[in-house]
């Protein structure tokens, strides 16, 4: 574009001066309307450049929605399941709603999980939950190292599907992706801890100078929310990816 204008602007200049050297009488109102036609002219081509450009792009946006609708379904397919088995190690949700909705789940397509999921934790952040479920548990460890696991390998699923994005998947949507593993890693560290807390306390025979576990879940709910890490965003960014793939809008646009 900046180049057309250049040019344009040469040939004026250009003109000005063959008319200078040959000698032709310099008619004003000649070179007047010229300016006005080339730029009347210009200003026609610099519109229906943006016109067939903005053409352009939208034929270009619709192709890639096309070719990644059913990459995202698959992505949404595997979040689905991946926040099903969350609901239910978090015993968020019932045994008996569980298997009413994989019953009546003729497609097998698991969409009814995120309305559960929007439903039953619409006013409880994923440390509340945790901290209720570690409260009932006497192996703490034990459910820390599982909600560990599931964290790490089965996000994998969904992680690995941005791969099949065309032509790549959007920067921030694999940024929401990155806070399943450091979750995972974070609450590992936990488990660790809850363990060393049983063992030091098996050597203990006094049972007013054992370790309390309380104490320990305490400390750690302050930690779960720092600079490095929010715990809360995995249910935040669970739900902020379950849009983006509703609305396939999972690609680089």
């Amino acid at each position: 574009m900046r180049k057309i204008v250049l040019i344009l602007i040469l040939l004026i200049l250009v003109f000005i001066q063959l008319q200078i050297s040959l000698k032709i009488p310099f008619d004003k109102e000649f070179l007047t309307g010229l300016i006005n036609g080339i730029l009347s002219n210009l200003v026609i081509f610099f519109v229906g450049i943006f016109v067939i450009d903005k053409i352009i792009k939208n034929i270009e946006k619709d192709k890639l929605s096309l070719i990644n609708k059913e990459k995202s379904f698959f992505f949404k397919f595997k979040l689905n399941i991946f926040a099903l088995k969350l609901l239910q190690h978090l015993q968020v949700i019932s045994v008996q709603t569980r298997q009413a909705k994989l019953s009546n789940d003729k497609g097998i397509t698991f969409n009814w999980v995120m309305d559960e999921f929007q439903a039953l934790t619409q006013n409880k952040s994923f440390i509340e939950i945790v901290n209720t479920q570690l409260a009932r548990k006497t192996n703490k460890q034990k459910y820390l190292q599982k909600l560990s696991d599931i964290l790490k390998d089965d996000s994998k699923g969904f992680t690995d599907q941005l791969k099949e994005i065309y032509p790549h998947y959007a920067p921030d949507v694999y940024e929401l992706t990155q806070i399943f593993p450091k979750a995972a890693g974070f609450i590992s560290g936990m488990a660790t801890t809850f363990l060393a807390v049983d063992k030091a306390n098996e050597k203990i025979v006094n049972t007013e100078q054992k370790i309390p576990a309380e104490l320990f879940t305490h400390i750690l709910t302050k930690v779960m929310i720092s600079d490095f890490i929010n715990l809360n965003d995995v249910f935040v960014n669970l739900k902020k990816l379950s849009a983006r793939s509703e609305n396939n809008d999972l690609f680089i646009k």
